[in-house]
């Protein structure tokens, strides 16, 4: 298994790098040189304890998060290098499912997925044709266009999230506890939904989660957050059979072992 200061994936290009990347706020670090490759066209999930920086260095990989130092490669361009208006083109190559689809509940289906379509002028005929094309990739019927948020269940929800992330045709695609709040059938739905749209729409996709059957299910690779820096990385198989003992400890769901009670339970910068 690879250690944190060797996370390069040398049998496929890299999409996203990341440099010793550090963040704190209110004098508290959250951040501490965090290390980590992600291979181009796979699934990378960052897992870890709830609270341990895993929503914080999401949003440093897409820019809504400036680190304090080190250097953020998304297709070779450091975004932390970046003034606001060369970062916000280069966040076009990415989409961001939230943890709980953050739709506009005011707006329609259409609405949502269309939204980055709209604020671009798009015509009219392209969008619907986009936000068509889109839900039914997700598994939705044509007719929950209409459709407000509050109007749909949980997982559907979840389901517009993602066809509005891919509206814009990203290389990269990034998930934010994709299964919280589901049912475990849904859950699976959702996993098997995130590596099917990997495969059709050939992206990248990073996925931070504590959800372990989720985790190792969907995975191609994996790395640990712990203490504000990745302590693991490697295959499913390969974090399974760790001899790391706060991976160990977590996977095994323990309160026994280097993770203390409060580590666990600490609060993430949101």
């Amino acid at each position: 298994m690879s250690s944190a200061a060797d996370t390069r994936a040398a049998s496929s290009p890299v999409a996203i790098e990341l440099e010793g990347v550090q963040y704190s706020i209110a004098g508290r670090a959250i951040l501490k040189g965090v290390d980590l490759a992600v291979p181009a066209g796979k699934i990378m999930s960052i897992m870890g304890a709830s609270g341990c920086g895993k929503t914080t260095l999401l949003k440093t990989i897409i820019g809504l998060v400036r680190p304090d130092s080190g250097r953020i490669l998304v297709e070779g361009q450091d975004l932390a290098a970046l003034d606001e208006r060369k970062l916000n083109e280069a966040r076009k190559q990415m989409g961001l499912v939230f943890q709980y689809a953050a739709l506009f509940d005011s707006l329609t289906v259409w609405e949502n997925v269309g939204f980055g379509l709209l604020r671009q002028r798009r015509p009219r005929r392209e969008i619907d044709e986009t936000v068509e094309r889109l839900l039914v990739a997700v598994g939705l019927r044509r007719d929950v266009k209409d459709l407000y948020p509050n109007e749909l269940s949980g997982g559907m929800q979840k389901r517009v999230g993602m066809a509005r992330a891919l509206a814009l045709d990203p290389k990269i695609v990034l998930y934010d506890e994709p299964t919280s709040g589901l049912d475990p059938i849904m859950a699976t739905t959702i996993d098997e939904l995130i590596v099917s749209l990997c495969e059709q729409f050939r992206t990248t996709a990073v996925v931070v989660s504590h959800h372990l059957p989720s985790i190792l299910r969907i995975s191609a690779q994996v790395a640990m957050l712990s203490e504000g820096k990745i302590i693991a990385h490697g295959t499913p198989e390969q974090i399974r059979q760790t001899d790391d003992p706060i991976v160990r400890q977590f996977l095994a769901g323990s309160t026994k072992g280097p993770l203390a009670a409060g580590d666990l339970g600490a609060e993430e910068v949101r």
